[in-house]
C-alpha cells in the first residue's frame, strides 16, 4: 500500500468492522427471539404482556416481549 493510503485504509477498515458489529448485535432483536428480547432489557410472556408492562416485540409466535 502507498503511504498516503495507509491512514485512510485503516479508517475504512475500522468503519466496516464497527458496522458488522452493530449489525450482529441488532440482528437478534429483529428476528424475534428470547435473546433479542433480553438484549432490549425485556422479558417473554405467554400471549399478552402483564398489566404493569408494555409490548416491545415478539419472542416467538405465541410469546410477547414485554418491558416494565
Amino acid at each position: 500500500m502507498h503511504e498516503e493510503c495507509q491512514p485512510f485504509c485503516n479508517h475504512t477498515l475500522l468503519a466496516q468492522i464497527i458496522t458488522v458489529i452493530v449489525w450482529c448485535v441488532s440482528f437478534p432483536t429483529k428476528t424475534g427471539s428470547v435473546i433479542g428480547c433480553r438484549l432490549r432489557w425485556g422479558f417473554c410472556a405467554p400471549g399478552r404482556c402483564p398489566l404493569n408492562s408494555r409490548p416491545i416485540g415478539r419472542c416467538s409466535t405465541f410469546q410477547a416481549c414485554c418491558k416494565r
